[in-house]
């Protein structure tokens, strides 16, 4: 059955949450290929994964609450919890602020957006 996004939670394990979430997005990873072609190689390039694996970067936008954010804060571990119609999954593991924004418009919701660099290796649980 597809999930939702509803009921997605962050949490920080030291700092707090700048406002309520609206969107998470960057789950995921990437693994460069490693390229061990020579001259002897016919036919097309040869490669080998890499052995690192890099979890990129998670954006995260919401309306503020007007508290401060980590962005001077070090790595700590930042856990998503996805939606409980999937069964609450877990994605978690070490990162860090590295951007934050706030709009202010006028007669509307102030809004943020922040980046967390992921750090080391994360899991889904």
């Amino acid at each position: 059955m597809p999930a939702t996004g509803n009921g997605t939670t962050l949490g920080w394990a030291s700092s707090a949450n700048v406002g309520t979430i609206t969107s998470i997005s960057g789950i995921g990873g990437t693994r460069e290929a490693i390229d061990t072609s020579d001259l002897s190689t016919t036919g097309g390039r040869e490669f080998i994964p890499s052995d690192l694996v890099d979890f990129g970067e998670l954006s995260i936008e919401g309306a503020w609450a007007g508290t401060t954010t980590p962005i001077a804060g070090a790595a700590e571990v930042v856990t998503v919890t996805i939606g409980t119609t999937a069964g609450a999954k877990a994605w978690s593991g070490s990162g860090f602020v590295t951007s934050w924004q706030t709009d202010i418009p006028m007669d509307d919701v102030v809004s943020y957006s922040l980046t967390i660099k992921c750090s080391g290796d994360w899991a889904i649980t």
